[in-house]
C-alpha cells in the first residue's frame, strides 16, 4: 500500500490572490513608515534631544522628508499593482489598512514612545475582525 503526501498545489488564481495580499501588506508597511518619517521630519519636537547643530537638525529633516516622499511614491507604486491583482479592490485595501495600523501602533509605540489604550486595540480588533470577515467571503463577484 503506498501513502501519498498532501501536498499543498495552488491554482493561478490563488497564487495571484497570495501575491496581491503579500503587495497589499507590504504597501501598507510602506505606508507607516513614511508616516513615522514624516512625523519625525516635520515635528519640531521630535529632533530637539539629539543636540545636534541647527543646521545639521535641518539637514536630518530635509533628509527625512526627502524619504517621506520616496516612500509613498514607492507605496502608491505597489498599492496600484495590489489593486490590478487582487479579486476585490476591498481585499487590497483591508489588508493595506490592517498592515498600516499594526506597523503605525507598534512604530508609534517603540520609536516616540506612544502608549495604545484599550480603547485602541478594541478598535483594532473590530478592524481586524472586520477585515477578516470581507476578505474570508466566498461569494466575491467581479
Amino acid at each position: 500500500m503506498k501513502y501519498r503526501l498532501p501536498c499543498l498545489v495552488l491554482s493561478p488564481p490563488m497564487a495571484v490572490s497570495s501575491h496581491a495580499a503579500a503587495l497589499s501588506l507590504l504597501s501598507g508597511l510602506l505606508a507607516a513608515c513614511a508616516g513615522l518619517l514624516a512625523k519625525l521630519g516635520l515635528d519640531q519636537d521630535q529632533l530637539t534631544d539629539l543636540h545636534l547643530w541647527p543646521v545639521l537638525v535641518v539637514s536630518i529633516r530635509f533628509g527625512l522628508v526627502g524619504l517621506t516622499l520616496l516612500l509613498n511614491c514607492c507605496m502608491l507604486t505597489i498599492y496600484s499593482r495590489a489593486l490590478s491583482l487582487s479579486p476585490t479592490a476591498a481585499e487590497a485595501s483591508l489588508l493595506n489598512t490592517a498592515a498600516n495600523l499594526v506597523t503605525t501602533a507598534a512604530a508609534g509605540a517603540a520609536v516616540l514612545g506612544e502608549e495604545l489604550s484599550a480603547q485602541w486595540w478594541a478598535g483594532a480588533v473590530l478592524i481586524a475582525a472586520g477585515s477578516w470577515l470581507v476578505i474570508a467571503d466566498k461569494r466575491k463577484t467581479d
